[in-house]
């Protein structure tokens, strides 16, 4: 066998081996994790991969800081690395908030030898600032609001902070680029993209007209536990301390309500009142129209 033979050899062994490896655990969540990243998830964000796993429009509203991005993000990548030719991509208001989403993924890959084994190399780099691109064919993308989506594909969207994007841009430029069945791409039993809508919310925005859509219209989505800020206390995630200060001090009722509560109180169209006194001159005449 000539030197190239044999290499080939070795690396298509190699890469079987590889492959067999990141799907010994592919249908538990936990377990791949656990052997493949060496994260352990906690018993609320299994719930919320459960729920990705068994619809293909999610809404994931939850109070923050208690781990819905990180979820998200831990769920896409198993995807990626599983699922031969995933195309997912991460959209948000703007470039950087994407950006910080894929760096959840990248510092998980850059943890373990097997998925650093899993990076494509031969096209550029694997590892890059905006995409992850695996050796299966897989690529995770991340892009802005006003991100080109021009021959853009998908099977997997992830709708981050979704309060804060324009529903139209939303409908009309991001939502069409996973409408398009993949040939040849395992869909599972949702049979088409997976799209999952994840926020706080601001007010009556985005997130409650996807929650509440108006009967023949909208998007039917499958509404994800909501798990506040006290649950989060009691898991260990946020400190209570934190929360109590955000409570008494940092916030007003409405905006405390919104950002841990998981209630929709007073529109992000408005100012708090406390803003708005603060803002007034004194000394300030009225204006005489007559």
């Amino acid at each position: 066998m000539g030197r190239l033979k044999l290499g080939r050899a070795i690396a298509d062994a190699s890469r079987r081996a590889l492959e067999d490896e990141v799907m010994r655990y592919a249908e538990n969540q936990y377990l791949w994790h656990r052997h493949i990243t060496g994260v352990d998830l906690r018993p609320h964000q299994l719930v919320y991969c459960d729920g990705f796993e068994n619809s293909h429009t999610a809404l994931l509203i939850a109070s923050r800081r208690i781990g819905k991005s990180f979820s998200v993000a831990s769920y896409l990548l198993k995807e990626a690395v599983t699922k031969p030719r995933s195309e997912i991509n991460i959209h948000a208001p703007a470039l950087e908030q994407s950006k910080r989403n894929l760096r959840y993924m990248v510092d998980m890959v850059l943890n373990s030898p097997i998925l650093m084994a899993m990076i494509e190399k031969k096209m550029g780099e694997g590892i890059g600032k905006e995409q992850l691109e695996f050796i299966n064919g897989s690529v995770i993308q991340a892009k802005g609001q006003a991100s080109s989506v021009d021959g853009l594909g998908a099977t997997h969207q992830w709708w981050e902070e979704v309060d804060d994007m324009d529903l139209d841009t939303l409908y009309e430029r991001i939502y069409p680029t996973g409408s398009m069945i993949k040939p040849g791409y395992n869909y599972g039993d949702r049979g088409q993209c997976c799209r999952i809508a994840t926020g706080t919310i601001k007010g009556m925005g985005n997130i409650y007209t996807f929650e509440n859509p108006r009967e023949g219209a909208g998007i039917a989505f499958n509404v994800l536990p909501k798990y506040t800020g006290w649950h989060g206390v009691r898991w260990g995630v946020i400190p209570e301390n934190d929360l109590v200060l955000a409570r008494d001090v940092l916030m007003t009722p409405e905006q405390f309500a919104r950002a841990f509560l998981c209630l929709y109180t007073e529109s992000s169209n408005f100012f708090p009142t406390r803003v708005v006194d603060k803002c007034q001159d004194p000394h300030q005449t009225a204006i005489n129209i007559e």
